[in-house]
């Protein structure tokens, strides 16, 4: 099966079927609240967050870094310097092979020699992020030999330059399964 990705709509397709992303599963299972998101703090975390892939991609001009923005790009500087991840991937998408969803990675990084996946955050911590790293993590087994999911890690970078790290484990695997489940479900006519 082949993936395609529209950054522009951020819709996804396989062989052509459009298939849905975690997010939009999600919002569409009633799991994410989005009544608290402003377009000022969407557009502040979009641009955010393309700054540290920027910045991997060693293609950051530093003269268009806004100082409102410097905090966060230099407590992404420091999370990889602190934890010393490989990074493998930026910005890759994947989709769940069974399931039939798809997303997009931030990363997917080596660290002490294991498969891991970061999604970076640049706003407040929500419990429902634990699920949207668990269904990463299980579209990345999807496509691994024998299955082996990936460990799963949150950096949420923060305003004053600093960043929180946080492993997410699977414990909470069948409410996710559910909810791409229900999601799906709810999308049935």
């Amino acid at each position: 099966m082949t993936l395609t990705f529209d950054p522009e709509d951020h819709s996804y397709r396989v062989d052509g079927r459009s298939i849905p992303s975690v997010t939009t599963m999600l919002k569409d299972s009633g799991i994410v609240d989005t009544t608290f998101y402003t377009d000022t703090g969407c557009a502040n975390g979009s641009r955010r967050h393309k700054l540290t892939e920027i910045f991997d991609r060693d293609e950051l001009d530093w003269d268009s870094v806004a100082d409102e923005d410097l905090p966060y790009l230099s407590a992404w500087i420091e999370a990889k310097g602190d934890i010393g991840f490989e990074i493998t991937e930026i910005e890759k998408p994947m989709y769940h092979e069974q399931y039939l969803y798809a997303g997009t990675m931030d990363r997917l990084a080596m660290i002490d020699g294991e498969l891991w996946v970061l999604d970076l955050k640049t706003g407040t911590k929500a419990r429902w992020n634990r699920l949207q790293m668990i269904l990463y993590g299980l579209m990345v087994a999807s496509h691994t030999d024998g299955g082996k999911k990936p460990k799963l890690g949150l950096i949420n970078l923060k305003g004053n330059g600093r960043y929180e790290f946080t492993e997410v484990d699977y414990r909470d695997q069948n409410t996710a399964i559910a909810t791409v489940l229900i999601a799906k479900w709810k999308l049935e006519k």
